[in-house]
């Protein structure tokens, strides 16, 4: 593979321009996919909770990438509460298509309203820095806001749901990853990757939890971090949230 990587570029090569842009298409193409999981109201990736997983007061930054058409009004994407009404946090899409990382009894950055509901792939990064929380959207800073919480909660976390009769996500999610620091703008554009999505860690570090969704059918969804956060497949009816 080796040998025949070198002769295939020494073609490029000799091909001058014509031979570089051959290589462009011949990179696009083998270059990784985004592998999505679909949820439908019904289904969620639970993880345990686990110190690693408990923000604190500390720096974290939550990424991923969606895709939906839904129109309704509220969109769970993550959770890590049980109840709507009890404590811990949520990120959702709200119905003017503003996202929000919303915390009982602290304040709630949002951000300003983005076109999302249209099936394609989006990237979301939440960042919070000392007492501050940034929002991007596809590489964009779209949200700012105080966010001085102290995370204490031990619930699982829940991806594609909120809490029980909350307000659940209907769509596509994946490369869903939590860092225990708060990434850079450089770091959350090295997550977007020109829109083609990260398999990986940003080369700074921080990663606990990571998800790629590849996995079979029957396999739970692995932690590709190395710290073994891995997550359970959990379909169950549960009601939505009057507000949808």
């Amino acid at each position: 593979m080796v040998i025949l990587g070198f002769v295939t570029l020494g073609i490029f090569g000799l091909l001058g321009g014509a031979g570089f842009l051959l290589f462009r298409l011949y990179e696009s193409r083998s270059a990784s996919k985004l592998t999505p999981l679909r949820f439908d109201l019904s289904n969620r990736v639970q993880i345990r909770n686990d110190p690693q997983l408990e923000f604190r007061d500390g720096a974290f930054t939550i990424s991923f990438w969606f895709r939906t058409v839904s129109t309704q009004r509220y969109l769970t994407m993550i959770s890590k509460r049980i109840d709507p009404l009890g404590d811990g946090w949520i990120i959702h899409g709200q119905e003017n298509n503003t996202f929000l990382f919303y915390t009982a009894g602290c304040a709630s950055p949002v951000s300003t309203p983005q076109p999302f509901r249209d099936g394609q792939w989006h990237h979301l990064a939440f960042v919070r820095t000392g007492t501050v929380m940034n929002i991007f959207y596809d590489s964009r800073q779209v949200g700012s806001g105080a966010e001085r919480c102290d995370h204490n909660d031990r619930h699982p976390i829940r991806i594609g749901m909120d809490g029980d009769k909350g307000w659940h996500f209907d769509g596509d999610l994946t490369e869903v990853h939590f860092y225990n620091r708060g990434l850079g703008p450089a770091e959350v554009a090295e997550e977007w990757n020109n829109g083609k999505g990260l398999k990986k860690a940003v080369r700074g570090g921080g990663l606990v939890a990571g998800y790629h969704f590849d996995e079979k059918p029957d396999v739970a969804p692995q932690d590709f971090s190395g710290h073994g956060h891995n997550g359970t497949v959990i379909r169950s009816a549960v009601p939505i949230g009057e507000r949808n």
